[in-house]
């Protein structure tokens, strides 16, 4: 059974149909069968709605905020020992303060970072563990 950790990037690229879409298909009905564990912290599905907010308008952000917190997936607070582990990896790596979230939430659960951003890069094979998002949808 996979354990995995969505950023921001990867719910995006989901939801816009982009490049490595089909990955994150693949995981959430993995978890939905029951195959997997799928988690999203709270600071990435913050920065998720901001960005809808910004390409579209507050309503379709709230509306698909609401649509995420349906699926199969468990979101993580954004508690004490996640947001200080964030901070840590954010004072030895140069990432954006989500992505370090998400990092964090890798390390935290023990699970596989699901994503495409290339921020992540420094941290392959050292702090967390990548799969890295498909660059196409085949």
């Amino acid at each position: 059974m996979g354990l995995f950790v969505l950023d921001s990037y990867a719910v995006l690229a989901y939801l816009n149909d982009e490049a490595g879409a089909q990955d994150v298909e693949d995981v959430l009905r993995d978890a939905q069968k029951g195959r997997s564990s799928v988690y999203l912290n709270w600071v990435s599905l913050g920065e998720i709605y901001c960005r809808l907010q910004k390409a579209y308008n507050r309503e379709t952000a709230r509306k698909t905020l609401e649509i995420i917190k349906v699926w199969p997936v468990d979101l993580l607070q954004a508690e004490e020992q996640l947001a200080i582990l964030a901070g840590d990896i954010k004072a030895k790596y140069d990432l954006s303060f989500a992505g370090a979230f998400a990092a964090a939430s890798a390390a935290s659960t023990g699970g596989t970072l699901l994503t495409g951003d290339a921020e992540f890069k420094p941290l392959e094979n050292e702090a967390i563990k990548i799969k890295w998002m498909s660059p196409d949808n085949k």
